[in-house]
């Protein structure tokens, strides 16, 4: 199974899911793109770091997984 990550779009500041492997990102639905405690639960669940976090982020815009 993949690693998702929920982190903030650098560009909106909205919180988006990205999949490992992927470029891009998926749109969470309008209550969750704002919930930063939603975002916090769903990382440390999966035991994301925050530098974790960051390198999925940069990973999903260039592609370098």
């Amino acid at each position: 199974m993949l690693n998702i990550y929920i982190v903030k779009d650098p560009a909106t500041g909205d919180y988006v899911m990205v999949k490992e492997g992927e470029t891009g990102y998926l749109e969470l639905d309008e209550n969750k793109r704002h919930d930063a405690e939603y975002a916090e639960r769903i990382n440390a669940a999966l035991g994301h770091t925050e530098e974790d976090l960051i390198n999925a982020t940069a990973r999903s815009m260039f592609g370098t997984w």
